[in-house]
């Protein structure tokens, strides 16, 4: 078994060269978003890497110079229970899942067989044909347990030199807490260097995407795996009021027991499903406005049969606050000023003419709400 020391560091006297043919692309690889959707094959996730992970300048580098013993992969034998475990047991040689690696280990693969590709077929058979080096072996470091290579991968991958992005953190920690038992947002965070709040969001938001995805997106035109993005979502479980139309009870429910499939369904729409040349939502920062909206019966009716959200939202309490907030905030400055006037040098007549201004306007406003008062009377 391969150790790690407390700096991330891997030591090197256990590194010995494995056949090719016994190796496979890792199916719980935090850097796919489909993992724990489905099924997951060694064809998927080759066409994975060809889409997004700039597969053939990396073979096009290890074609010409070979594969680097200094970088090898990190690995750990297919064991019972594993999606592979019965390949595993029909061989003569044990197989070993690629657990850091797996791009390069995809170069390799396609150097030495082209005909996998799926994507830049004409591209890839030609950096194979050109390439000086097809290895045929590789050097691998083995881990007894998936589990032993986590606080490493968190280290690289979180700390260190080659970050994740939100989605395959979220990956990542779900893996974490599921090798330990239990979800601790505590622990978690500790391990990547992180507060538990946004670890507890991640894991919540993981939950919520798997959701969608594992529904084909709900059939929505336009919207699949290359649009959806998950930090929109969990920037949208910082606001309480969506978590609540969805049947979430905060950020950190990250078991989702009530979640509430229409009402994620509306809000995986509006967010990202294209609308006019954008999306109902708009901006993220207008994900307030959605969360004021969804928490009002007019204002939601409004907005799901078609009104703006910039309109829908004036039928909630929000415009009220905003126009109290505003008035509180005008009658402050004044009061400084008027605190500030005799003090105050180089006056003109101009100022004198803002301050005609700011009289005028707030008789103007006086009528509107006293007119709005009749009303209400009425």
């Amino acid at each position: 078994m391969a150790e790690t020391e407390a700096t991330g560091l891997l030591q090197t006297d256990q590194i010995f060269d494995v056949p090719v043919s016994q190796l496979l692309l890792d199916p719980l690889n935090p850097r796919l978003p489909f993992v724990g959707i489905g099924s997951v094959t060694q064809d998927r996730i080759i066409d994975y890497m060809l889409r997004e992970g700039n597969i053939a300048e990396l073979m096009g580098a290890i074609g010409e110079i070979g594969f680097q013993r200094s970088e090898p992969l990190l690995v750990t034998s297919v064991k019972e229970g594993d999606p592979d475990w019965d390949l595993e047991r029909s061989r003569d040689t044990p197989l070993y899942y690629v657990v850091e690696g797996n791009r390069r280990l995809t170069a390799v693969l396609l150097l030495l067989n082209p005909g996998r590709a799926k994507h830049r077929r004409i591209t890839i058979t030609a950096v194979s044909t050109e390439a000086t080096h097809r290895p045929t072996e590789v050097p691998v470091l083995v881990f007894d347990k998936r589990e032993d290579l986590l606080d490493y991968l968190g280290y690289r991958h979180i700390t260190g030199t080659k970050p994740w992005g939100a989605l395959e953190k979220a990956i990542y920690l779900d893996q974490l807490s599921q090798a330990r038992g239990a979800t601790d947002f505590q622990a978690l965070a500790k391990t990547i260097g992180s507060r538990s709040d946004y670890v507890a969001k991640l894991l919540t938001g993981l939950k919520v995407y798997r959701t969608i995805e594992e529904r084909d997106f709900f059939d929505l035109p336009g919207v699949e795996r290359e649009t959806v993005s998950f930090s929109l979502i969990t920037t949208a479980l910082g606001y309480a009021k969506l978590n609540e139309f969805i049947g979430l009870t905060s950020a950190r429910d990250h078991e989702a027991k009530g979640l509430k499939l229409d009402e994620l369904r509306k809000l995986t729409e509006w967010m990202f499903r294209p609308f006019e040349g954008k999306t109902r939502l708009g901006d993220s920062r207008n994900l307030g406005d959605l969360g004021e909206v969804v928490a009002e019966t007019a204002a939601l009716k409004a907005f799901v049969n078609g009104r703006p959200l910039a309109e829908a939202v004036l039928l909630t309490g929000q415009p009220t606050q905003v126009f109290r907030e505003a008035v509180e905030d005008a009658y402050s400055r004044l009061k400084d000023a008027q605190a500030g006037a005799n003090k105050a040098r180089d006056l003109a007549e101009t100022d004198a003419e803002r301050l005609r201004d700011v009289s005028r306007l707030a008789r103007d406003l006086a009528r509107v709400v006293e007119g709005r008062l009749f009303e209400d009377e009425d």
